[in-house]
C-alpha cells in the first residue's frame, strides 16, 4: 500500500523494506541547491531529510516510517534509516545547517538519518521506482 493513495500503478525495488518513506528531491538536490554560507552544493542527505510539510508527512504516513529513500527522475539515489529515537523534529528549533529554514508557512519537519550498510545502499541505489502522480512529494510504502 502506498500513501497517499494514487490511481496509477506503482512499482518499488524488490526487497523494499516495510515502512519506507520515498522522498522526491528534485526541487532541492536535483536543482543543485547551494549552502548560502559556503556556496557548496547541499548534500543529498540534507536534501532528503527535510524540510517536509507536516501535512505531507501525515498524508504519506511518514511519521510511521523507519526507512527513507531519496528519488530523482524515477530512480532511487539514496537510502538511510530514520533515527526513530529523535523522530520528526520541528524545523524552526532543529534547522539543517546547510539549508535555510523556509520562512513561509506551513510548519515543516526534519529528521536525522542513520547510514545503512554498503550492501543495502548498493541494493537499492540506481533502482527504478514508480509511485504514481500526486501533489505530495512524499510516499509512504507499507506492505
Amino acid at each position: 500500500m502506498v500513501y497517499p493513495h494514487v490511481k496509477d500503478p506503482i512499482s518499488v525495488p524488490q526487497g523494499t523494506p516495510d515502512k519506507t518513506l520515498f522522498v522526491s528531491v528534485g526541487k532541492s538536490f536535483g536543482k543543485g541547491l547551494k549552502d548560502p554560507k559556503t556556496g557548496k552544493t547541499v548534500s543529498l542527505e540534507d536534501c532528503a531529510r527535510g524540510y517536509w510539510r507536516e501535512r505531507d508527512l501525515s498524508d504519506s504516513h511518514g511519521y510511521n516510517c523507519e526507512w527513507l529513500m531519496a528519488t530523482l527522475h524515477g530512480k532511487v539515489i539514496g537510502v538511510w534509516k530514520i533515527n526513530r529515537n529523535r523522530g520528526w523534529l520541528r524545523s524552526r528549533t532543529n534547522p539543517i545547517a546547510t539549508i535555510p529554514v523556509p520562512i513561509e508557512p506551513p510548519p515543516r519537519r526534519v529528521c536525522e538519518l542513520n547510514p545503512v550498510e554498503d550492501d543495502i545502499w548498493h541494493r537499492f541505489v540506481g533502482c527504478e521506482v514508480h509511485l504514481g502522480r500526486h501533489f505530495n512529494p512524499l510516499r509512504g510504502y507499507f506492505y
